[in-house]
Parts: C-alpha cells; structure tokens; sequence
C-alpha cells in the first residue's frame, strides 16, 4: 500500500471540512422586549377558557399549565418565566384564548393604545 494516500486522504478531508459551510441550524426567534413584569403578576383564572390571565398588566398574557404566552395583535409568543424570554410562536397556544375584548373586561390596567 502507497504511505502517501492516508495523508492525502486526510489532507483532502480538511480541506473540504475547512471550506464546507457549518450549518447550526436557524437563529432562536427570541423577542427581547416583551412585557415588562418586575414581578410575577397577579392572575384570575377564566374558568370558561381553562387559563390564567394576567390582570395587572395591559399586555394579554396568559399562564396555562407550566408556561407563559403573550399575544402581540395575531403574534402569539410563550416562555417558561412570566419575565422571559419570549419565543415566537409558529402554531397557536394550546387553548383556547379569550379574545381581546374579553380580557379587557377584568384587566385592573387599562390597555395602552
């Protein structure tokens, strides 16, 4: 066997791997401004969706089970802590969410507009 093809074998592969492009997939979709809580806000539970809503705060934000969603107008965003980071969703929450004008009924802050 020829000594010189293993090193021109391995030679060749670094050069492709030096030239290939590496792919680590899309960035994450995080919002870096999403509502702003100082802390964990209060919440009253609409028995009729089956969810908390956050009523100290203008922003429709919404705990249901163990996560955090925030719908921004038709853009529905979720994460694990009520202060972030918020993820854009791609489908929509798994509930059924109040609209709008509902939850402004038993907001205490008023919407800002």
């Amino acid at each position: 066997m020829n000594r010189k093809l293993p090193i021109i074998l391995i030679t060749g592969l670094m050069g492709i791997a030096i030239h290939a492009p590496c792919f680590a997939g899309p960035p994450a979709n995080v919002v870096i401004q999403g509502p702003a809580f100082i802390k964990e806000p209060k919440l009253i539970f609409l028995q009729a969706y089956n969810v908390y809503l956050a009523e100290d705060h203008p922003a429709d934000v919404f705990k249901f089970k163990n996560n955090w969603y925030w719908r921004d107008g038709q853009k529905w965003h979720v994460a694990n802590r009520h202060n972030g980071p918020w993820l854009i969703m791609k489908t929509p929450p798994p509930f059924i969410a109040p609209s709008a004008e509902i939850t402004q009924r038993y907001k205490k802050v008023p919407i800002k507009k």
